[in-house]
C-alpha cells in the first residue's frame, strides 16, 4: 500500500511552529501526520540568528527524510523558503503558498513588503529586525483572530529576525515544476492582497479565505479544508 501523504509546515517571519497548532490537531484528526519545524532565523536574541538558504537547507533535509509523499506549505517568509527547498525535490508533489511572495529566481520587488510600524526596526548593527512592543502585534499579524488567540500568539512571536533571511535571493524556484495552490487572505494588512493577487496567478490552484494574516489561527477548519483537498490531488 502506497504511503499516505503528509505535510509540511514553514511558518513565517519572527513565528514558530507553535502558530500551526489549531491546525495541526485538525489535520492530525483527519488522519494527516504532520511535520512543523521551528527555522532558527528567528529568536530572543539578535546573534547567531540563520539565513535563508540555511532555513531552505533545513526544510529539505526534514522532506527528504520523509518516506511519503509530502504537502509542503510555507506562511508569508516560510513561502520563500518553501519556494527555494521544494526545487528538484522527489517527493514534495504540492505545495500550499500561504499569504506569502511568490518570487522567481534573483527577482527582488522591493515594493512588495509590510507596511512600515515605529514597533518593528532594525537593530542598531542591521544584523536584525527587531519587534519592539509585541503587544501591537495583533493589529498586523492577527487582525481577525479571537482577542484571546491574538494576546496568546502576540506573545509568542520572536523578537528578533535575521536580516540575512530577508535579504537573500532565491537560485531555485519550486513552484515552477511542482502543483501549487496559494491561498489569498483578503484581509490581511502585512502583504496586501492586492500583491497577494499578483502572486496567486504563478499558482495552479488559487483559494480566497476572508481572513487576515494568519488563516491557520483564525480560520484553521477552512485552512484545513484547503489541505484536505491538496493531499486529494497527489493521492
Amino acid at each position: 500500500m502506497a504511503a499516505k501523504p503528509e505535510v509540511v509546515l514553514v511558518h513565517g517571519a519572527w513565528h514558530g511552529s507553535w502558530c500551526w497548532e489549531p491546525l495541526r490537531e485538525i489535520l492530525e484528526r483527519r488522519g494527516v501526520r504532520t511535520h512543523a519545524p521551528d527555522l532558527n532565523s528567528g529568536g530572543e536574541h539578535a546573534a547567531g540568528l540563520s539565513g535563508f538558504y540555511d532555513d531552505a537547507r533545513a526544510v529539505r533535509q526534514l522532506t527528504d527524510s520523509i518516506d511519503a509523499p509530502v504537502v509542503l506549505a510555507g506562511h508569508s517568509y516560510g513561502g520563500l523558503v518553501v519556494t527555494e527547498a521544494s526545487a528538484g525535490s522527489a517527493n514534495i508533489r504540492h505545495l500550499v503558498m500561504i499569504a506569502t511572495i511568490m518570487f522567481d529566481v534573483n527577482e527582488v520587488w522591493k515594493e512588495i513588503r509590510m507596511p512600515e510600524r515605529a514597533w518593528i526596526q532594525p537593530t542598531a548593527d542591521g544584523a536584525a529586525i527587531e519587534i519592539l512592543d509585541k503587544s501591537k502585534a495583533a493589529e498586523l499579524f492577527f487582525n481577525r483572530c479571537a482577542p484571546g488567540a491574538a494576546s496568546w500568539a502576540s506573545s509568542k512571536l520572536h523578537r528578533y529576525m535575521g536580516v540575512r533571511a530577508v535579504s537573500q535571493k532565491l537560485t531555485r524556484a519550486g513552484w515552477k515544476e511542482i502543483p501549487s495552490t496559494y491561498v489569498l487572505c483578503t484581509d490581511d494588512r502585512a502583504i496586501e492582497p492586492r500583491w497577494q493577487r499578483l502572486m496567486a496567478a504563478r499558482a495552479t490552484h488559487r483559494v480566497e479565505l476572508d481572513s487576515d494574516h494568519s488563516p491557520f489561527l483564525c480560520m484553521p477548519q477552512a485552512t484545513a479544508d484547503v489541505f484536505t483537498r491538496a493531499i486529494e490531488r497527489i493521492s
